[in-house]
């Protein structure tokens, strides 16, 4: 029954028992799929508390069993059924698959060994693959240097890659066990890499390992992700890489929850992929530039985006809304288009886009030209009232897509790269042709083309 959810990272069965509103004893299976969902398969006897085998769509449970090379555990969650076959003979038997959240399978030697590292499984990498990669950052005042390697037979970018692009292992993430919360070290250097990829890098399995690199433990967490997508921002290869993630590391620390990065790296990965309907895509991307935007006018703006403090603006609402009716009575509006205008006198007092664009892009140190940015704003306008890049004749339009979606894509990998105070090279997505793409970037956000 796990057949069809596969192909697998890991998998390991045998007998347990299962905590399923009373302890069950059953065969199981468990196992990761390569992209992090993580499945429970198990056949039931005895399940009288459901009548025909029939079964609600979540379970809380919970499993503690043996396989051939050492002990399962289940923690408790609310297991997801996705698929089950009843044999109604008596004792009724059940054969059932639960989505859970994670899963740990530690090996018989484990007893007696001492972790000395851990070893984080990364999705949605590209990596050169010929040597591993020593990343050095400074980690809760702490130096500590993490491994990057490719994983066995993921070696290469374009190996590395399915012909699909599903989400795959591609690479392991070591860090020292002594170092402090090694989880979150993992998570920041997997949220830089996502931006420097322009895919969504994920750990979906975090494992222990001895001084013989035997391994110790192995916890499988379901953090799914999507396809890999095909727009890097920075050059995957290793020198860049390195440089990027080490350039960038401490400001994406100090700055990570106050600009809620992980929202906004999630929502701009996804925004990024190319097998969804492009103006979709760019809908998506109109949310990111909203979401940057909200966290600027939340972290530096006190007004918050409005015209004037709420208190001046208040002592005017009555007398402007006084005006705005008489001036809609001397034109001849009915009452029900005057009471919508009145209603509408408190977006007076809300500054335009491109206002706040320009406030942003100040902010982030980024330079561009007055016509880019109404482009900008434009695109935007377009995409969030209408849900298309343009309002022109609909061959015009089909002209239009492609080179308005990449300049806002390209808008904000530049305006990541900012808020990163990065300075350095980078792909320029306005540009179709390979050579042209290839730019750097200023500290004052100005492009200029290169080769590198």
């Amino acid at each position: 029954m796990l057949a069809r959810f596969g192909p697998f990272r890991v998998t390991a069965f045998g007998t347990g028992e299962l905590q399923l509103g009373s302890p069950k004893r059953c065969s199981y299976r468990v196992a990761q799929a390569e992209d992090g969902s993580c499945y429970l398969a198990c056949s039931l006897r005895n399940m009288s508390e459901f009548p025909f085998g029939i079964l609600p769509d979540r379970m809380r449970l919970s499993l503690v069993g043996t396989c051939r090379d050492g002990a399962v555990s289940v923690s408790p969650c609310d297991g997801r059924v996705l698929n089950s076959t009843a044999i109604l003979q008596h004792p009724v038997r059940v054969t059932v698959v639960f989505g859970i959240r994670h899963f740990t399978i530690e090996p018989k030697h484990a007893v007696a060994s001492k972790a000395r590292r851990k070893r984080f499984v990364i999705t949605n990498v590209q990596i050169d693959g010929k040597t591993p990669l020593a990343v050095n950052v400074v980690w809760h005042g702490q130096a500590v240097s993490a491994t990057l390697a490719e994983l066995d037979g993921q070696s290469g970018p374009a190996r590395g890659r399915r012909s699909t692009r599903d989400a795959h292992p591609a690479a392991t993430l070591s860090i020292p066990s002594e170092a402090e919360e090694p989880e979150g070290l993992a998570d920041a250097l997997c949220s830089i890499l996502s931006i420097a990829q322009g895919q969504k890098v994920q750990w979906i399995a975090a494992q222990e390992l001895d001084e013989a690199n035997e391994l110790l433990r192995d916890e499988s967490l379901n953090r799914a992700v999507g396809r890999s997508a095909s727009m890097p921002i920075i050059d995957p290869m290793w020198l860049e890489t390195q440089a990027f993630v080490q350039g960038v590391f401490t400001r994406f620390v100090s700055i990570a929850e106050q600009w809620d990065m992980s929202r906004i790296i999630g929502a701009f990965c996804d925004a990024r992929r190319d097998d969804d309907f492009l103006e979709s895509r760019g809908v998506k991307l109109a949310v990111v530039l909203e979401m940057l935007k909200a966290q600027y006018l939340t972290n530096r703006d006190p007004l918050r985006g409005r015209m004037l403090p709420d208190d001046q603006f208040d002592a005017m609402r009555e007398r402007l809304t006084h005006a705005v009716d008489q001036v809609g009575k001397n034109s001849g509006l009915n009452n029900r288009v005057r009471r919508v205008l009145r209603a509408k006198v408190g977006e007076f007092n809300r500054r335009p886009f491109r206002w706040v664009l320009r406030g942003l892009c100040d902010e982030l140190g980024l330079a561009i030209p007055d016509c880019e940015r109404d482009k900008i704003a434009t695109i935007r306008n377009n995409l969030v009232h209408e849900g298309r890049f343009s309002t022109g004749a609909l061959e015009d339009r089909r002209k239009e897509n492609l080179p308005a979606y990449l300049l806002l894509l390209s808008f904000l990998d530049r305006a990541l790269l900012r808020l990163l105070r990065y300075e350095g090279p980078f792909y320029d997505w306005r540009e179709l042709d390979a050579d042209d793409r290839k730019a750097h970037i200023d500290e004052d956000g100005t492009v200029a083309k290169t080769h590198f």
